[in-house]
């Protein structure tokens, strides 16, 4: 997951999908309405709440060890 996160990170980019394509899901550079989330979320459509935002959600700080007294260490 890391090299993922890295990814994202270091090319400035998300995960998009894009069913007209013959391999649907694309990295495009990030816009300013990605904010902190790892994929592109359809325009129009409600964000998820809870956890399953957390899921989508890049931490703020990727690469540093979470210490076993935070939550999802």
């Amino acid at each position: 997951m890391n090299q993922f996160v890295k990814r994202l990170e270091d090319e400035r980019v998300v995960l998009a999908l894009d069913w007209s394509k013959e391999n649907p899901w694309l990295f495009l550079p990030r816009e300013e309405s990605d904010g902190r989330r790892a994929i592109r979320w359809p325009e129009g459509r409600e964000l998820p709440k809870g956890l399953h935002l957390e899921a989508i959600t890049l931490p703020s700080d990727p690469f540093r060890p979470k210490k076993p007294s935070e939550p999802n260490a």
